[in-house]
This record gives structure tokens, sequence and C-alpha cells, in this order.
């Protein structure tokens, strides 16, 4: 199982899984973008680079998650796909660049209008070998 949807009364929760950190927050990046477009509608005509710095891995998930959301806003753009290209840790925390790939935001390929990623929700851990990031996403 990739991720899963957690039960909370207004917002949209769910946890992104992966055998490494990386994958878990590709994976919760995906999630992110099926909750906000119809991906079979969305082209990959854009690439926009994400580069973070953050003290936590809790810290990073919530800054790239928001970049994301961010970008999508500034740009226009439906997003279809992240990828990490480098993650290092850093005597101050963790630097992370990636790449994300979308299209024109359209209003046939629209779905739920994400506000924002919620911060204090966002956590990411290791457990049993196994990578989770939990999201909180405000809509």
């Amino acid at each position: 199982m990739e991720y899963q949807f957690l039960e909370h009364t207004a917002d949209i929760l769910y946890e992104a899984y992966g055998a490494t950190f990386k994958e878990a927050l590709e994976t919760a990046a995906k999630v992110l973008f099926e909750e906000t477009a119809d991906l079979k509608q969305v082209n990959s005509t854009k690439k926009v680079a994400i580069k973070e710095k953050a003290k936590t891995l809790d810290e990073l998930a919530a800054f790239v998650l928001s970049d994301l959301v961010a970008e999508r806003d500034a740009r226009g753009l439906f997003f279809k796909s992240f990828k990490i290209d480098s993650l290092e840790q850093t005597r101050n925390g963790f630097t992370l660049n990636g790449t994300v790939e979308g299209g024109p935001a359209t209003r046939d390929a629209g779905k739920t209008e994400v506000k924002a990623v919620t911060h204090h929700e966002t956590k990411a851990f290791e457990k049993d070998g196994k990578w989770t990031i939990r999201v909180l996403l405000d809509i």
C-alpha cells in the first residue's frame, strides 16, 4: 500500500509510505496532486525546480509540500509528478532538490481546492524499516 486516508472531520488527512524518506515524500506529493486534479487530464509540459532546507524531516516534508501548493497557485499549473533529485543531511539539517512536472490548470481537470499543508500535523517517521509521512491538507 502506497498510502491511506485517515478520518478527519473537515480536511484531508493521509499517510504516505515508502522504503525511504524520499520515496514516502514523492508518494505524499502524488496524493496531493491526485486530490487537486484529475491527473489523466494533466499534461507534463512544464518543469519547476523545488529547493528547500529544513532542520528536521518533519519540517522538510511540510516545506516541500507547501512549496508544491504555492508553485501550483503562482504558476497556474496542475502537477502530475515530483522527483527528488538530491537529499542531503548537513550540520544544520537537511537540503532537498527536486523537480515537479505538470501543465496549465484547466477547469475540467480541477478537483479539490487545497489551500495549504498544515505544518503542525505533518510528521515524518520510520518504523520497522518503513517510512511514513502523515499530512493534513487544509481544503
